[in-house]
């Protein structure tokens, strides 16, 4: 499966004077996460921004060239200091030469076709600029069209006279017209013009109306819409745009998978794609706790064995029988450097403080492989689950620290490997 993110705004920073590399960072999406998860490309966002974005940080607007040369700059130089990793695309052929050579192929859009400046002149700079997606409005009203709204009169306007001809001539050019944002009146004006010119459009970065009203979502006839001129949908991972409520803060894994599935059974498995919004939406971004709970005893296990070293005068095994008021649990491990797990414990409940605790098993299992050690986890007996749950990690913990105590008796490490 080729794995596409259309839209993602981790460039929009430069703008505002940080410097952002493009290979690690600290956002959302970077080339390192980006090539470890199988992605062939990323679409990088040039989003123009309102004056008030910049006054709210002591600063005053640039010029939209201003803004686009510093993001498009920064693109490219990440581009050139990380070729080994990605590289520029601007169409189908560049995208699989990238792929063959085992490269992130990176496209360049912009989400605000304003930035043209009214003029087929700004169109054939932005091509130039090396942009191959524009989208034809964001949150305001410029030279081509409108944005989407609740309000059904300006929801209903069409795109202007010039923007009409702007999507005939991004047609002719190679450069993908997006309705991501767009009005409802503007979009069906890019299925006709797109249609006319046999030219596929997208929607880079929205969601199923049927599913979650929200006015930047795309209803049913839109997607086949899409589908039908060979467009592409990226699936928006903002919580207003997935959640059954517009104004819930928690981008949910459920509802990403029931808008997907949606899109699928709509439009079909090819006009599928993603687009994340990642570092432009704002909210918390559920992460299971299976996952979340075993990336931590990973983390831990491998944190232990590094801090063990070569063991050298360690005791090697440690114990512990520990009370917990009606509960006794028995933990015993060996730092010998040959991972096995052992595990007897039953609970009454799925959960127990918002933790399921079939996860306890996988926390300590990742602890034992990680670390190479060999561990037993045993509640011999109890009622409450909390009490149980809490006599494990602290019978861990007490005989953790008893396997690594030194004894002056040691010589080197505790084991009679070799010497016969």
């Amino acid at each position: 499966m080729k794995m596409i993110d259309m839209h993602c705004d981790t460039l929009l920073g430069t703008g505002y004077g940080e410097e952002i590399d493009l290979y690690e960072n600290n956002k959302a999406v970077d080339f390192k996460r980006l090539k470890a998860a199988g992605f062939t490309a990323q679409f990088y966002a040039m989003c123009l921004m309102p004056e008030e974005s910049f006054l709210a940080k002591g600063m005053k607007k640039p010029s939209d060239a201003d803004f686009m040369d510093a993001l498009s700059g920064c693109f490219y130089k990440n581009l050139k200091k990380y070729s080994d990793y990605a590289a520029f695309a601007g169409n189908l052929d560049d995208m699989l030469r990238n792929e063959k050579e085992g490269k992130i192929s990176c496209f360049l859009t912009a989400e605000d076709g304003n930035g043209i400046n009214g003029t087929l002149a700004g169109l054939e700079k932005m091509y130039k600029m090396g942009i191959r997606l524009i989208s034809i409005t964001w949150n305001h009203e410029n030279c081509l069209g409108y944005p989407n709204s609740f309000d059904p009169e300006k929801m209903a306007l069409p795109l202007k006279p010039f923007g009409c001809e702007m999507i005939d001539a991004m047609n002719r050019m190679g450069i993908i017209a997006d309705v991501s944002h767009l009005s409802d009146g503007g979009f069906w004006d890019v299925v006709r013009i797109c249609k006319e010119n046999h030219k596929p459009f997208v929607a880079s970065h929205s969601d199923c109306r049927a599913l979650t009203p929200h006015s930047r979502n795309l209803t049913d006839e839109m997607i086949r819409a899409i589908a039908e001129c060979g467009g592409a949908i990226g699936v928006n991972f903002s919580a207003g745009f997935i959640s059954p409520d517009i104004h819930s803060h928690t981008s949910r894994i459920d509802d990403m998978v029931r808008h997907m599935k949606h899109m699928y059974q709509v439009g079909g498995i090819e006009c599928m794609a993603l687009g994340g919004d990642l570092d432009g939406i704002r909210g918390d971004l559920e992460i299971d706790c299976h996952h979340t709970i075993e990336d931590v005893g990973i983390a831990l296990g491998t944190a232990i064995k590094e801090a063990l070293g070569d063991k050298a005068g360690l005791v090697r095994y440690g114990s512990c029988l520990l009370p917990m008021d009606e509960t006794l649990a028995l933990c015993a491990v060996d730092l010998g450097g040959r991972p096995y797990f052992v595990y007897d414990a039953s609970f009454a409940g799925q959960s127990c403080g918002g933790m399921d605790v079939q996860m306890a098993r996988e926390f300590f299992y990742a602890i034992s492989y990680a670390a190479m050690m060999n561990l037993h986890l045993k509640v011999l007996y109890g009622e409450n689950d909390h009490h149980k749950l809490e006599a494990m990690f602290k019978a861990f913990a007490k005989a953790l620290d008893a396997a690594t105590r030194k004894d002056a008796r040691i010589d080197g490490v505790l084991s009679t490997k070799g010497t016969l």
